[in-house]
């Protein structure tokens, strides 16, 4: 019905108490609820922004079902009775007045207004790839932002002929991908109820690609209206400073990394749609060909032909054992603190590693080595080196350090690693540990290395001792075209230790952690000096030998990241 009667201006109350009227009305009889009238719609974002907060004790007012879901929206434990749920969320700022945002697949209609302006008729809607991130950013964004994942790629090159067209420029034509309904419907009812649309996938070509799919299909979809802003923002790290600071710069899809995406997309299409029924016909159960598998095989072709034509060659080695008169030959003489050599001459000629080439042969120069005239020392040199340390990880680096110190696959240590990246619930609070782990940079943000060197400088004394004098700064001159739009991989906070999160995360996150950890602090420490002794020795009509040991005199940032023989613990 209408409403009769009024002959004088409505005040701003009286219409809001109208408007409340309509609503209870709208929901009895499960009627579409109005807006405010247009003429009031600034007035009344007003007044709500000036009305006082509720109080805090309107927790007890909600149910144990609704506490959960609030405690869920701000990434916290959902276990416990209704009190300990109240005390959970009054500790971490949950308190009732401020909506958190949802989590994916919520719905989320009208709800407030963008930074306050009062002037936006919804929310905005921010696109991440993994829905393991939206309850580590939803502690961050506040109660204008819906999140939802993506999930990967929503369109997808189809599996038939033209989908890549080389004669008409390498024309690419992308369709819906089959498994991703319910989540692009959810994305298009999410957009078409927002007042804006934020594009937050990975901060790589395959995030950017992404999220241009993503812009594409909304638009195709018609969930976007005129003037509806679509904007990309990205960051390398899950924290707060992060997050609100690419919120404040968001910025335009980035053609040409989208374009480097599609073009190995289109060589994987040219290659692996030619080759792929080739294999599945030779070879039955294998999945497909592509860009990677190709010279993958190649490299394991041409390698299993030079062991084939490989051709063995034996040779034996002489150990010389030194010592004072009386000293037992043979066998372990050498091993009881002894002097150790090994022979370089045999009468006057060198002996290269194939010298020896039987056991004959390796007797009679043994025989003459051993009977030969008194040995003596013939020069003896000390000199030093400084081994410096390495840059903290990329990609490659952390998949083959972490196999060979773990015994981990390299796919099961990127999936360790995105955990980590997206978050991890730590006492209670869902934190993100480390930068995004696929990069091909070695650099870290000036932030880091200040924060490095804090920590070597409060863990290691003296300080000048541990630390160069200036900080390092790694740059990979052998890849020019390197990705370095952002970080190394590195832990979002040096402050963190691994010890600090022993039995808080399962035993490979924790040590996966730790390798990042390590590798990161020691590159911004000081070189580790070590002493080496070369003794050269001679007997006259016999040959020569030389004897050689080193000894670390310090241990700088070996202190903290050990040889490759384990990931070594802390000084």
């Amino acid at each position: 019905g209408s409403i009769t009667g009024v002959d004088h201006q409505p005040t701003p109350t009286t219409l809001m108490l109208l408007w409340s009227m309509v609503i209870f009305l709208g929901a009895v009889r499960r009627l579409p609820i109005p807006p405010l009238l247009p003429g009031w719609r600034g007035g009344a974002a007003r007044m709500a922004a000036s009305r006082p907060r509720p109080p805090d004790g309107s927790l007890e007012q909600l149910t144990v079902k609704q506490l959960k879901e609030r405690c869920s929206q701000h990434g916290l434990p959902v276990s416990g009775v209704k009190a300990a749920l109240i005390k959970r969320l009054r500790a971490s700022g949950g308190a009732p007045g401020e909506k958190v945002a949802a989590a994916a697949g919520s719905g989320g209609g009208g709800g407030g207004s963008r930074g306050g302006g009062g002037d936006l008729p919804g929310r905005t809607l921010m696109v991440v790839e993994s829905p393991a991130k939206i309850a580590t950013l939803s502690k961050f964004v506040g109660p204008e932002y819906e999140l939802l994942a993506c999930s990967g790629h929503v369109r997808a090159l189809p599996s038939k002929p033209g989908s890549v067209a080389p004669d008409r420029g390498f024309e690419m034509v992308f369709e819906q991908a089959p498994s991703k309904g319910r989540v692009v419907q959810a994305l298009v009812q999410a957009a078409r109820r927002s007042s804006a649309v934020v594009l937050a996938t990975d901060p790589d070509r395959e995030g950017e690609a992404i999220a241009w799919h993503v812009a594409q299909l909304l638009a195709e979809k018609g969930a976007l209206s005129a003037g509806q802003p679509v904007r990309r923002i990205s960051f390398g790290e899950i924290t707060k400073s992060a997050v609100l600071d690419a919120i404040g710069a968001p910025r335009e899809i980035d053609m040409p990394l989208v374009r480097a995406q599609q073009a190995r997309q289109a060589v994987d299409y040219l290659v692996g749609f030619n080759l792929s029924p080739i294999l599945w016909r030779k070879l039955p159960g294998c999945r497909s060909a592509g860009r990677v598998q190709s010279v993958a095989l190649r490299l394991l072709a041409e390698r299993e032909e030079e062991v084939l034509r490989f051709a063995p060659s034996e040779y034996w080695r002489i150990a010389l054992g030194f010592g004072p008169p009386g000293t037992p030959a043979g066998e372990g003489a050498a091993e009881g603190g002894l002097l150790e050599a090994e022979p370089t001459t045999l009468r006057g000629e060198p002996l290269g590693k194939l010298g020896l080439p039987n056991g004959e042969a390796a007797a009679s120069a043994a025989a003459l080595l051993a009977g030969a005239a008194p040995w003596r020392v013939t020069a003896v040199k000390r000199s030093s080196r400084q081994l410096k340390p390495p840059p903290p990880y990329n990609t490659a680096a952390l998949q083959l350090d972490a196999s060979a110190r773990l015994s981990l696959p390299v796919g099961v240590v990127m999936q360790l690693a995105q955990r980590l990246y997206e978050g991890v619930e730590l006492r209670g609070e869902r934190r993100a540990l480390i930068t995004y782990m696929r990069t091909d940079s070695l650099v870290m943000s000036e932030d880091a290395i200040s924060a490095a060197r804090r920590l070597v400088t409060a863990r290691f004394s003296p300080a000048e001792d541990w630390l160069p004098a200036e900080p390092r700064r790694f740059v990979d001159r052998k890849r020019k075209n390197a990705q370095e739009a952002h970080e190394a991989i590195r832990p979002v906070d040096f402050g963190v230790e691994p010890s600090s999160l022993e039995g808080l995360l399962p035993p490979k996150e924790a040590q996966l952690y730790e390798l990042i950890w390590r590798r990161a602090v020691a590159s911004q420490m000081a070189s580790a000096r070590h002493e080496a002794l070369s003794i050269s020795l001679a007997a006259e009509g016999a040959g020569t030998a030389r004897s050689s040991a080193s000894r670390r005199v310090f241990e700088g940032f070996e202190a903290v990241l050990r040889p490759a023989g384990g990931a070594g613990g802390a000084g």
